[in-house]
């Protein structure tokens, strides 16, 4: 018999309403960061909508459905892709003045799309949607790899974080579009008088024009709160994910995908030769590392602007064990730790700020904000103070506090005389003593700095890594 013309708009609201569960029970899930569980969660959302979307589409012919066409559509790839091919199908040989005209059924969302966008996008969503039957089997069932002759199931890392937020934006966004097309058809019954009570997400009872609808105005919503970098991010990984790459693997384009923002402002300056050496010697690695298809080492330094202090030279190899395995290894200050995003993520962080301004240096009240970026409070310490500074580290050294440090260090303290003598003690002797004093004199501060106009931009780099050293690295 199949589905009834009247029941087709009622089975497609419910497929909608089956398609906000999914997606509310996944974001939450993802938050929790159980992403092996709100990512299948999230493609059973993009079959339902899709599946809605469907059966809106039919029902405009005012046709019941056939069973055997309703059967198809039990069947997940054609669940995922038919709605597009169809669509393509549709425009193939349509002209650009009909599309005009018909715009609404193609991209209600979107008044300036045009047939070119269209045709262009319809291949790479049907590519696309046909593997997300792949990624949920992927997150759900344990397999066996004849080729590595092992065992596969889902190991979650920071990867993942991505990758759940690409696939949860782009439902998110088909299901607002849906809702759209859906609102735009009960505002066609509206404005025939054949509907006026309101339904399910609509709860307006008047005719409307799509300017007004409720949906156009979550759609703008949606846009202004995307995060365009973890979006960016997800969707390299996750066509690293249809072509049979590892998800965890990462390469030159993740990399730079995964830090847009930072990459985007060299870009604008055109000042590759400034960035972070840290940055230099990653990105040489990854496109060196991607050339050559073997274990690779990179090192990259920046060029020392005081005479006091050497920029830090870097060294990005891989484990000798494990080529995968990225390792980070801080050649000056012999700290060493795994490719850790985060701890990456922190350093641009403050980069973005300390090179909003050109030059080798910047104000002291730039340093303090691109510190308070990666969480840590910061005391300025007065010259005024210099004296008691300088007789509390004297303290410290006859009460042995500094016996573990470098005699550098220890006979600097114990040779300075007066605040005359202050400059002529090295940058990390100085550090060591503001720290001290800061410490017993200020408590509640992660950082202490002694008053200046500017500081140097490669000092501001040191101290950031040195705070950050202590969550993240392991020493040599």
């Amino acid at each position: 018999m199949g589905i009834p013309f009247n029941q087709l708009l009622i089975g497609s609201l419910i497929s909608l309403e089956n398609a906000e569960s999914f997606i509310s029970t996944s974001t939450r899930l993802y938050n929790e960061k159980k992403y092996q569980v709100s990512i299948p969660l999230v493609t059973f959302a993009i079959e339902e909508t899709l599946k809605g979307y469907y059966l809106l589409r039919f029902s405009r012919k005012s046709e019941t459905l056939e069973l055997n066409d309703w059967n198809k559509l039990k069947n997940h790839k054609y669940k995922l892709t038919q709605l597009f091919k169809e669509v393509m199908d549709s425009v193939q040989n349509i002209e650009e003045r009909e599309f005009e005209s018909h715009r609404e059924k193609f991209a209600p969302q979107n008044n300036n799309v045009t047939l070119d966008q269209v045709k262009k996008a319809l291949p790479k969503n049907i590519d696309n949607f046909s593997n997300y039957q792949k990624l949920r089997e992927a997150h759900v069932y344990s397999d066996w790899n004849d080729s590595t002759q092992s065992w596969y199931s889902f190991h979650s890392d920071e990867s993942y974080d991505a990758l759940n937020y690409y696939v949860l934006q782009d439902t998110t966004v088909l299901l607002i579009n849906f809702k759209i097309a859906f609102e735009n058809e009960i505002n066609k019954l509206r404005k025939k008088g054949l509907l006026t009570e309101t339904i399910s997400f609509i709860k307006y009872p008047e005719y409307r024009e799509m300017n007004k609808y409720d949906s156009v105005s979550l759609a703008k919503q949606q846009h202004a709160k995307l995060n365009s970098q973890m979006y960016k991010k997800g969707e390299k990984l996750f066509s690293k994910f249809i072509s049979g790459v590892p998800i965890n693997l990462i390469t030159y384009e993740i990399f730079t995908a995964s830090f847009g923002d930072y990459f985007r402002m060299l870009n604008a300056k055109s000042d590759w030769q400034n960035a972070h050496p840290l940055v230099k010697a990653l990105m040489i690695y990854f496109s060196k590392r991607e050339e050559e298809k073997e274990v690779y080492s990179a090192i990259s330094m920046g060029a020392a602007k005081s005479s006091d202090h050497v920029a830090s030279p870097f060294m990005v190899t891989s484990d000798k064990d494990n080529k995968d395995k990225i390792i980070i290894i801080d050649l000056q200050e012999k700290k060493k730790l795994e490719y850790n995003e985060n701890f990456i993520e922190k350093v641009l962080k403050t980069e973005l700020i300390l090179d909003r301004k050109d030059g080798d240096s910047v104000p002291l009240n730039v340093f303090i904000e691109s510190m308070s970026t990666i969480g840590l409070k910061s005391k300025v310490i007065k010259h005024s103070e210099m004296a008691k500074m300088i007789k509390k580290a004297k303290e410290e050294l006859n009460n042995h506090l500094f016996d573990k440090l470098d005699k550098n260090v220890t006979n600097e303290i114990k040779s300075l005389l007066d605040v005359e003598g202050w400059y002529s003690c090295s940058y990390v002797t100085r550090n060591i003593m503001i720290t001290t004093y800061g410490n017993a004199v200020y408590p509640g501060y992660q950082l202490y700095i002694l008053e200046t106009d500017n500081i140097l931009k490669e000092k501001c780099r040191w101290t950031i890594l040195q705070n950050l050293y202590h969550s993240f690295f392991r020493t040599v």
